[in-house]
């Protein structure tokens, strides 16, 4: 199976890339998928804002793993390019100190909402004896370099997926 991400933007996307995070190694499962980080150069007003983001494997009850922190780090890689003008968002299917939240946050800061506050699931979920029906975990997140300061922050409540959307109000300079 390919999973696929997108930035969508109203401005001019001046550059793409994309980098493999997983590809499979035939095992099969959820943790066995290829993942994509994708990332776009977008104009803005004459200024450059670089955008990335991703959808991490899922490991079973989001436990770090080997293979995850591996993951993590291809993504760290491409993430520690950027000093400025950056956003980075999406379903990192990890924990609020996990190893990959905190390396994250070691090189990004993080956009809000506050850690505490919940995205998942909205519907009902069971894989491999793991079930779940509540709104208990938070899997989605809003990074950026430290010149991009943020207005306000928020989880949006929808019923369109099993993740709750965050919504990021940003300044640019």
């Amino acid at each position: 199976m390919m999973l696929a991400n997108g930035i969508l933007t109203r401005f001019p996307i001046t550059r793409e890339k994309f980098a493999w995070i997983n590809q499979p190694m035939a095992g099969g499962g959820y943790e066995d998928e290829y993942r994509v980080y994708v990332e776009a150069g977008i104009t803005i007003e004459g200024s450059e804002l670089n955008v990335g983001t991703t959808h991490m494997s899922y490991t079973h009850k989001f436990e770090s793993t080997p293979e995850k922190q591996v993951e993590a780090d291809l993504l760290l890689k491409e993430l520690s390019r950027h000093k400025t003008s950056f956003i980075f968002s999406g379903d990192l299917n990890a924990l609020p100190g996990s190893y990959t939240i905190e390396k994250v946050g070691s090189i990004l800061h993080g956009a809000g909402p506050d850690f505490a506050e919940k995205t998942w699931t909205t519907k009902p979920f069971s894989y491999n004896g793991f079930k779940e029906t509540d709104l208990n975990w938070r899997l989605d997140y809003v990074f950026a370099t430290d010149d991009i300061k943020f207005d306000s922050s928020k989880i949006l409540s929808t019923g369109y997926s099993d993740h709750l959307p965050i919504y990021v109000q940003f300044a640019l300079n």
